[in-house]
């Protein structure tokens, strides 16, 4: 059952319900007050008969009459005349049952409740006779010498004929009202379930690859909360969508470039292996040819080697360590400046003492990596500038500064991908694969950090990086 028929069906059930026992404590109600008034007015007619009865007895005693059964039906009579309005519900019967005084045929049924009735006690039943409602008073009269029962009945129809007109107006009044509020209702129902259908429709859409879709709903209730957070976790969802196509095209970029990567170097090997098994040749191009095959060789090993780090650094943990500023640029001069001799790129240095917290292995991968770039993109006689200084409280920053070619700005969110080479045939002229920096970036997210770069065509290129203190107090390192 859908959710609007289950809002439709639940509302008009307890309408139906509630209306129903109002309608039945409102109608009982009046049904009681009224039968109760009617018992009351029965019960004092009756006492108006008895007293009126007692009464002319004794006052034929008086005049010298004698207590006979005429006697005792002449004063029945005129008590009934008198009376008027009841004088057909009136009936006396003697001692011994026996009928004295009767204005209606109700002897037989009067018999039942008399025969019951305590000496000297009164009762009342009310009963349906053919169509008519009566209540029926009986009483046990005591005389001087004799005894008597009178009864009375008074119509009563009346209030059993307005509770039946009542109840036929409920029932009218009830149908049209709940046939009017099925109609409301169902049009409410509708409205209320109309943004369950939209939520509905969108993740449908959502489902089947549109994952720009969105819902609108204007409310401010729980169902347009509702919408927001679905939306909210439809943007969370096609962005992780996007995320995922996103790696999905780096790992095929990856691996379209890692082929071409080592299609080339294979070539040349294959080549210059297959000419020197087919042929003869002399002692000057069979050593040109191994040395091609050995400098291939040794890119195709450099290139697995960066791949190798690249898995480690995703499937390993490290942890982090506290380190001196000045003793790790101490240790990273000592590796770079045979390289950077050889390039005649000069080094300068100027770091803050502090402790950092990192993995000491790789942080040193990190800035060789970066510095090593930076001596690629340098032209002879030009120097490299690190710099290292403390940011707030507990940061500490680091920065990388070349003069040399700098990389296009449209580039620069790309050069941290695998394989990618702003300057490809530089890169592979300098024995470069394109790793470095995807390397670098890699250890920099370990350490909770980020490569930013800032760069310009001709004037050079600037690389930041921070790192969290090993401690908030500034700590001298000079011995």
């Amino acid at each position: 059952m859908k959710f609007s028929a289950k809002v439709f069906m639940c509302t008009i059930i307890i309408i139906a319900v509630s209306f129903s026992i109002g309608a039945y404590l409102l109608i009982s109600g009046n049904f009681n007050s009224a039968l109760e008034r009617e018992i009351r007015r029965g019960l004092e007619e009756y006492q108006l008969l008895r007293f009126a009865y007692e009464s002319g007895v004794l006052s034929r005693e008086l005049q010298g009459d004698l207590l006979t059964e005429q006697m005792l039906k002449d004063v029945a009579r005129q008590v009934a005349s008198d009376v008027g309005s009841i004088q057909e519900m009136v009936r006396i019967y003697g001692d011994s049952l026996e009928g004295i005084y009767s204005t209606l045929d109700f002897q037989q049924r009067d018999l039942s409740l008399i025969q019951s009735l305590p000496q000297g006690s009164r009762k009342y039943i009310i009963e349906k006779i053919d169509d008519r409602v009566y209540m029926t008073v009986a009483g046990h009269i005591d005389l001087d010498i004799a005894s008597v029962f009178l009864c009375s009945s008074r119509d009563i129809s009346e209030v059993f004929g307005e509770r039946d007109r009542q109840i036929d107006s409920f029932v009218f009044l009830g149908s049209l009202i709940m046939g009017i509020s099925s109609i409301i209702m169902l049009i409410i129902s509708i409205l209320l379930t109309r943004p369950i259908k939209k939520l509905k429709a969108t993740s449908i859409e959502i489902a089947s690859g549109h994952f720009s879709r969105r819902v609108f709903i204007g409310s401010g209730d729980e169902i347009g909360e509702l919408a927001a957070s679905f939306n909210k976790m439809a943007d969370s969802i096609e962005e992780k969508v996007i995320e995922l196509e996103k790696v999905a095209r780096q790992k095929e970029e990856f691996m379209a470039s890692f082929s071409h990567e080592i299609k080339t170097p294979l070539t040349s090997i294959i080549g210059y292996a297959d000419m020197l098994r087919s042929k003869e040749l002399s002692g000057d191009i069979t050593f040109k040819a191994a040395s091609h095959i050995f400098k291939e060789g040794k890119r195709l090993e450099a290139l697995s080697s960066k791949i190798m780090e690249l898995l480690l650094l995703e499937r390993q943990a490290f942890k982090m360590e506290k380190m001196s500023t000045k003793a790790l640029m101490e240790e990273i001069e000592e590796i770079i400046n045979p390289l950077l001799y050889e390039s005649s790129i000069g080094l300068k240095v100027s770091v803050d003492k502090q402790f950092i917290l990192v993995e000491p292995d790789l942080i040193k991968t990190l800035l060789i990596n970066l510095i090593d770039n930076a001596r690629k993109a340098s032209n002879p006689g030009q120097a490299i500038e690190i710099m290292g200084q403390r940011l707030g409280q507990n940061k500490y920053l680091f920065s990388i500064k070349d003069y040399g070619k700098g990389i296009p700005e449209d580039e620069l969110d790309k050069i941290t991908q695998a394989f990618y080479m702003v300057d490809k045939s530089r890169a592979r002229i300098q024995q470069g694969a394109g790793l470095g920096l995807a390397l670098s970036s890699r250890i920099a997210e370990i350490h909770g950090t980020n490569l930013s770069f800032q760069s310009q065509i001709g004037k050079g290129t600037k690389v930041t990086l921070e790192f969290k203190l090993a401690d908030k107090a500034r700590v001298d390192m000079d011995e």
